[in-house]
């Protein structure tokens, strides 16, 4: 798939984060489970997980620094 091929296959999806029925709390348990292995906290960064912002909240609540990274269709 080219870039722009899989950047419109992220638009279609783009709703579903957003959506009422999409369940914001699915996989945050796993997520909490996989970071208790970390020995130390750090900087935290999200790139990819969705738009509904939940792993960058979970990210957020385990770090004391943030890096946030917002791609803009230029």
């Amino acid at each position: 798939m080219t870039p722009q091929q899989i950047a419109r296959s992220y638009d279609n999806l783009a709703s579903h984060w957003h959506g009422d029925q999409f369940n914001r709390a699915n996989g945050i348990e796993q997520h909490r489970r996989a970071l208790r292995f970390a020995d130390r906290r750090g900087t935290a960064i999200d790139i990819g997980c969705g738009s509904s912002g939940r792993i960058i909240d979970l990210l957020v609540s385990y770090s004391e620094n943030h890096l946030y990274l917002i791609v803009q269709k230029v």
